[in-house]
């Protein structure tokens, strides 16, 4: 003991480290008690330096909680300065630990140490949405503490929850980006002077006019065919969109612009609105078509008479036939007559 004593500190720790790691294999097999006697002298020996570290270490996770609400990178420089001081703190303790473990038992110190550790990972995530910083003092729990089974085990949890989360958002970034491959569009409209219809996840533009795609609440769409004696002579196209305060219409003679354009709107603005409408139905609330309203069992529409009042008459959709004519959409009761 006193030859053990002597040596620099450095080569104490190492001396220590190595002789409880293989006379315990990792913490797995008892010593003899020569050997925990010198454990536990060494214990006496470094108490006052590890609680000075654990005080250091105590002192970044409130300077990272404090620094939290400025952002990710207001928090890294305290995780860094953590991650060194974690990790010499449990270069001295390492033997202590491998020894608690081939007892039975778990070093206080390092579970207690461990746990305000986890709890500032947990804060990072839960309060602030810092994943890959949570991810980061997980790991260092798990390789720093791997000697104290309780911790152990309940950070491998922590480790395989947040791998999940991690996955998963990735897994959504990654649908994002094919998302917004799949809506993207700009087609030239025009002969002599074109002008650019472009949809993205930045919103539809038309000649100077942008509306952002969850802004727009109103879309509509359809084709007039034209013929001169019975003799075709093209169609034309409109797409209209807007927001409940303009709207932008585009006439266009080109079948597959127009398609194309659709199928971009169709996803990135249309599916959102017949999600919505469907929602309100479900809810109760009635949806506004012009005159007519909407009911989840049914449809309002208003009779028009020459003579006296306009009439309002509710029909469940099986008395309702729909119909187009001139490119309109038109709605009415089966057993209206007129």
């Amino acid at each position: 003991k006193e030859a053990i004593n002597r040596l620099p500190p450095m080569t104490l720790i190492q001396v220590m480290t190595e002789t409880v790691d293989g006379v315990t294999s990792g913490g797995e097999d008892h010593a003899p008690g020569l050997i925990d006697d010198l454990v536990d002298s060494y214990e006496v020996e470094t108490h006052g330096i590890l609680q000075k570290e654990a005080e250091n270490v105590h002192k970044l996770i409130k300077a990272a909680r404090d620094h939290a609400g400025s952002g990710e990178a207001a928090v890294k420089p305290y995780v860094d300065k953590l991650d060194a001081v974690a990790r010499n703190w449990d270069k001295i303790a390492q033997p202590i630990q491998m020894s608690s473990k081939a007892r039975g038992i778990d070093h206080e110190a390092s579970r207690d140490l461990a746990y305000e550790i986890r709890s500032l990972a947990i804060d990072l995530f839960n309060k602030h949405d810092m994943l890959a910083q949570s991810q980061r003092l997980t790991g260092l729990i798990q390789e720093i503490f791997a000697e104290v089974p309780e911790i152990a085990d309940r950070v491998e949890e922590d480790a395989d929850a947040l791998a999940d989360i991690f996955q998963q958002r990735k897994q959504a970034s990654a649908r994002q980006d094919e998302w917004a491959r799949e809506i993207t569009y700009r087609a030239e409209i025009g002969v002599m002077f074109k002008d650019t219809l472009s949809i993205s996840p930045q919103g539809v533009s038309w000649k100077g006019q942008n509306f952002p795609l969850d802004s727009i609440t109103r879309v509509r769409w359809g084709g007039v065919s034209h013929s001169v004696n019975g003799i075709p002579t093209g169609t034309t196209y409109t797409i209209a969109f807007g927001n409940r305060n303009s709207e932008a219409v585009v006439e266009l003679k080109k079948q597959d612009i127009y398609t194309t354009f659709l199928d971009k709107l169709w996803r990135a603005v249309c599916v959102r609105l017949l999600t919505e409408m469907l929602e309100a139905l479900k809810e109760g609330r009635d949806l506004h078509f012009g005159d007519a309203r909407v009911h989840d069992d049914g449809i309002t529409l208003v009779k028009r008479k020459f003579l006296g009042s306009n009439e309002q008459i509710r029909c469940s959709w099986d008395r309702v036939h729909v119909w187009s004519a001139d490119g309109s959409f038109c709605i009415g009761a089966k057993d209206d007559k007129k």
